[in-house]
Formats: C-alpha cells, sequence, structure tokens
C-alpha cells in the first residue's frame, strides 16, 4: 500500500526502529531481515530468501530510510502495523460477512475470492521486460483465498487484523480518512474471508514457549484461557482480558 507508507496499511514507517526484537511466536530475537522473510513464508505463502543476497538489502535499505520519517515523528499516525477495529459485541459473522463481500469487495477481488489479474498491467510489464509474463505473475487484486492466498499463520489470518486492514483500506482505494465501512461491517468481512480455504503450514511451535503470549484473536489452540478456539477465531473480545490489554 503506497510502497509502505499508507498509515494504517501495514505501514512499514516503524519497523527499522524495532528490530532486532524479541518475538513470542518463535520465542527468538530476530533481525529486520529475518523479519521481512518471515513475512516472505507466511504472509506472503512464498520462500525465504538469503539475507545477505542484493533484493534482501536493497529492502533492508528501504525499510530503514523509511523510519527516517519515523525518528522525526515517534507518533506517526498508522506507522505500527494494522490496528483493530473497535470491538463488537458479538461474535463476527461470516454469513453476513458473505453479503457485505458480495456486495463491495468481489467487484475487484471476485466473488470466488480469486483476485483479478490486469491485462494492461500484463501488457506493460511485458512491454518494460521484454518477456513474456502470464497471469500468474501478477495480479492487481489479489486473491483472498484459495492455493494463491495468504496461508493460514499469515497475520491476516487473525480476524482483527484483517478487519483492521479492511476497515481503514477498504473498499479501494479509500483510505482511514474516508472509510465508508462500519466496524461491523469490517469484523464480518474478516470474519467471512478467513472462514474460505487456504494453504495451511505448520503452527504447532508459535508460542510454544509461553502460550499465554498468544494473541486475542490467534486462531489456534491450546490457550492459557478458557475461551474456545471458536471464540479465539472470530469473537466476540468484549469479555477477553487479553483482548481488551492489547485493545
Amino acid at each position: 500500500m503506497e510502497a509502505g507508507t499508507r498509515p494504517y496499511g501495514n505501514n512499514l514507517g516503524a519497523a527499522s526502529t524495532i528490530y532486532p526484537k524479541y518475538l513470542p511466536r518463535s520465542g527468538t530475537v530476530v533481525s529486520l531481515a529475518e523479519k521481512i522473510n518471515e513475512c516472505f513464508y507466511r504472509s506472503l505463502n512464498g520462500d525465504i530468501i538469503d539475507t545477505t543476497s542484493k533484493e534482501m538489502r536493497a529492502l533492508v535499505a528501504y525499510t530503514t530510510w523509511l523510519g527516517k520519517d519515523f525518528h522525526k515523528d515517534p507518533k506517526l499516525k498508522g506507522s505500527r502495523g494494522i490496528d483493530a477495529p473497535h470491538f463488537i459485541d458479538r461474535a463476527a459473522d461470516p454469513a453476513k460477512g458473505e453479503k457485505t463481500y458480495d456486495e463491495l469487495c468481489a467487484r475487484c477481488h471476485g466473488k470466488d475470492g480469486k483476485g483479478q489479474f490486469t491485462e494492461d498491467v500484463l501488457k506493460d510489464i511485458t512491454k518494460q521486460q521484454g518477456g513474456i509474463a502470464t497471469a500468474d505473475d501478477l495480479y492487481y487484486y489479489p486473491p483472498l483465498w484459495g492455493d494463491k492466498s495468504y496461508n493460514a499463520i499469515a497475520t491476516l489470518y487473525r480476524v482483527g487484523k484483517l478487519a483492521g486492514f479492511i476497515k481503514h483500506n477498504m473498499p479501494y482505494p479509500l483510505t482511514y480518512k474516508n472509510s465508508v465501512l462500519t466496524d461491523e461491517q469490517a469484523w464480518d468481512i474478516a470474519a467471512y474471508i478467513n472462514s474460505r480455504e487456504r494453504p495451511e503450514k505448520d503452527h504447532s511451535k508459535d508460542y510454544s514457549i509461553n502460550i499465554s503470549k498468544k494473541p486475542y484473536d490467534f486462531p489456534f489452540a491450546p490457550y492459557a484461557d478458557s475461551y474456545s478456539q471458536q471464540q479465539h477465531k472470530f469473537g466476540p473480545f468484549t469479555d477477553m482480558p487479553s483482548a481488551m490489554k492489547a485493545h
């Protein structure tokens, strides 16, 4: 979203200022390059790359350069990833979310959630690179479920994270300044999207050192509290101490 600079759009402004950082999920201290690789593997359902490669050095350099603005203003609006919307007093509802998705989201991401490839972009890429691109090479609107989408250990598989991203950025190109979705709509759309099939990866070691550190919307048991896996996945979160603390 705007090369990592959009407020509340998974903004990368603070990233270089907080890594290396201890992550409760892995129980280890990770560098910025390792965090980027984690995003490749988890959120993008891809593969890690050599941390000494020119591509990784370029990504670290760019992210560090973005951090210069954060140093100037430590309270830079929307610069710490994704904030969940206000909690609602019921569980997020996939059935309600499907109706709103079909109304507002399907025109770009498809009713089948497979996203859209843009022929104009394809032709432009082919012309610039002098090669042949295929429909699998580039999505203008990314798939939201299915084997080409983010996997089940991605950050967006946490319903609060996805709801926050939707609330502040969708329907594209709206931003947090002119959002049209209600909090309930954002939660419900997120529940619908995250109820659909997607790639699976091993999560058994996540928070294995201390399960009490699991986020309130981490969708995989076991938990340190008595709330069910279903409630951790879709809520309601209003009575969860871990949720209120995070909010």
